[in-house]
């Protein structure tokens, strides 16, 4: 016998020989206990006299301590079913409300799509009772086509409205490519990154501000945040500082000639205005996909991105910190990837 297993060993024995002693003494009466009481020693798993020279049985339930598996959940019923309480090593902890899920509600209306159109890669952001959604939209009117679609909700998704298309810049020529991702800041600013082409040659990455006005609401348009030359950018994702409004984007750039890198831009003007772009891997050793900047206390950021390290061709989760947006301590891998 291992010795971590010898503690609960010898306690079970002490309660065997409790347990012996007690079956000596008179029995009361069933019918002169009250029925409660009666009630929990019934549901109680209780041990078998112990006999010296003779193997003594031991209840299913407490395997865990005899094996010294403390770490096993024990659930003890309750006056109630609904109200349970489980014990994990040695302390009590409430069972959870369970979680009411209501109806499906429709968020894009469809009448007015072509045979074929589809809605997909859905993103939302909420703030209270309003929400906001963005989606991949085929069906798209004008022209040049656009792809980023949104609805929104002012009674917490009871009801929704389509609202199109994302707007285009002023005096057109661009278009917005989907791969929808949505923050909210905590005055009620509702962000939405998109794939964009401001001429429709190159992919970059744009942020449309909007806000509630009532019941109704609206995205202005877009500003480019992510540059695409060199290359081409894809793979976007959007954070915000839920104390200071400080807008985060990653991205990944795909060069021409080959390789891909991450990079991290922000704002400190509501999306008005971006940074230049901070390098957060290097294309030389690591082959990169997907990236989540999220931000942390004390207005550090993480970034977190796939990738396959070019010198043993292992893949991780890598992830590097930032207190400023333009400088980065070591990376750390903190998983392996299983791909984009």
């Amino acid at each position: 016998m291992r010795p971590r297993r010898l503690v609960p060993f010898l306690m079970l024995l002490a309660a065997a020989a409790l347990v012996a002693t007690s079956a000596h003494a008179a029995p009361v009466p069933e019918g002169q206990l009250p029925k409660k009481m009666h009630r929990e020693l019934r549901s109680k798993p209780l041990l078998s006299p112990y006999t010296p020279g003779k193997p003594m049985h031991f209840p299913r339930e407490l395997l865990p301590l005899l094996l010294g598996e403390l770490d096993a959940d024990i659930q003890e019923p309750g006056d109630d079913d609904n109200n349970s309480t489980l014990f994990s090593r040695g302390r009590a902890v409430a069972r959870p409300e369970p979680l009411e899920v209501g109806p499906n509600h429709l968020l894009n209306d469809p009448s007015g799509d072509n045979a074929g159109a589809t809605q997909s890669e859905n993103a939302l952001a909420a703030l209270g009772r309003f929400l906001v959604a963005g989606w991949n939209d085929s069906f798209d009117p004008g022209a040049p086509r656009s792809f980023s679609g949104f609805g929104y909700s002012s009674d917490g998704g009871r009801t929704w409205t389509d609202g199109g298309i994302l707007p285009h810049a002023p005096g057109g020529g661009d278009a917005t490519f989907g791969d929808p991702v949505l923050a909210v800041d905590r005055d009620g600013n509702f962000y939405y990154a998109s794939l964009y082409s401001p001429d429709l040659a190159h992919l970059g990455v744009s942020v449309s501000r909007g806000r509630f006005r009532g019941s109704s609401f609206s995205f202005g348009p877009p500003v480019l945040a992510g540059v695409p030359v060199p290359g081409d950018l894809d793979k976007e994702w959007i954070a915000v500082d839920p104390d200071d409004g400080t807008l985060y984007v990653s991205y990944t750039r795909f060069f021409d000639e080959g390789g891909q890198q991450i990079e991290l831009v922000r704002s400190t003007d509501h999306g008005r205005t971006w940074s230049a772009p901070a390098v957060v891997s290097d294309r030389a050793v690591e082959s990169t996909q997907g990236s989540r900047p999220i931000v942390g206390e004390g207005h550090q950021v993480f970034v977190i991105y796939s990738v396959v390290d070019l010198t043993d061709f292992q893949a991780h989760m890598r992830i590097r910190r930032t207190t400023n947006g333009r400088t980065f301590g070591p990376r750390v891998n903190v998983g392996e990837s299983t791909g984009d």
